[in-house]
């Protein structure tokens, strides 16, 4: 989550001009790896719970996933028509400040 919030910063658009596109084409990298990442040890820490219940594991969590990035999409565009690109990405940091928290808190 750290790597999720540390592009979402560098989304954030501050530098301008070519830093700025440079920023953007890092921010994105950063964030799709880490969003990646998780994705793959999450699966692989559910479906290690009980193999001979793969597929309905993986449905589970795959259903969970999509209705979590549909409150995400509803989210972001909330964030945006209120306060622009700077608190889409706002949010972002947020939502992994928090997945942060609720780790470190376990």
């Amino acid at each position: 989550m750290g790597a999720v919030a540390a592009g979402a910063l560098l989304l954030t658009g501050h530098l301008g001009a070519a830093a700025g596109l440079v920023g953007l084409g890092a921010g994105m990298l950063l964030l799709d790896v880490a969003t990646q990442s998780g994705q793959v040890a999450n699966q692989a820490r559910i479906l290690a719970l009980r193999p001979e219940a793969r597929a309905r594991l993986n449905t589970a969590y795959m259903t969970c996933a999509f209705l979590g990035g549909s409150a995400g999409s509803w989210l972001g565009v909330r964030a945006y028509a209120a306060f622009g690109w700077n608190g889409v990405c706002g949010l972002v940091m947020l939502l992994a400040g928090l997945a942060l928290l609720r780790r470190a808190l376990r």
